[in-house]
């Protein structure tokens, strides 16, 4: 079946990606695969730096999910630029107390 999924992403900050862990003392790149546990927590962040920009695109694609980027205006310029990175993707403004969600 062929199933297209929205996910609405919403931040008043910018994102992380490949090679920003490196600040952190994480230098073994993200394998690409989930590492939650059984209660759905992410455990292995001090061992897995973040995923590149093409890895978020192709798991995205994968799964046949359409982001939208709901963000500040501060932010907006950087997730405009992500979203032609990212095939499908939408970057919407969102208001500063986020009462516009639903519009997006």
């Amino acid at each position: 079946r062929n199933v297209s999924r929205l996910l609405v992403f919403t931040s008043d900050d910018t994102f992380h990606t490949a090679g920003d862990g490196k600040l952190g003392g994480i230098f073994m790149p993200s394998d690409g695969h989930c590492h939650l546990d059984s209660d759905g927590l992410y455990r292995r962040s001090p061992e897995f730096d973040y995923p590149s920009v093409g890895q978020v695109a192709q798991a995205l694609s994968a799964a046949n999910i359409q982001p939208i980027f709901a963000v500040t205006s501060a932010t907006l310029p950087v997730y405009q630029e992500l979203s032609k990175l990212i095939p499908k993707s939408a970057v919407g403004l969102l208001s500063e107390d986020s009462s516009n969600v639903v519009q997006l």
